[in-house]
């Protein structure tokens, strides 16, 4: 989906239109700063 598409469906974004996104309904999201300081540690 494009970054219009994701700000329309979630009004608290904005990302720039030429970006592209996928969206899965289950899914979930990664802090990436999170999960690289763990896998730096381990």
């Amino acid at each position: 989906m494009s970054g219009s598409e994701v700000n329309e469906l979630f009004p608290g974004y904005s990302i720039p239109p030429h970006y592209k996104a996928l969206y899965q309904p289950q899914g979930g999201f990664i802090e990436s700063e999170a999960a690289i300081k763990t896998h730096v540690e381990a």
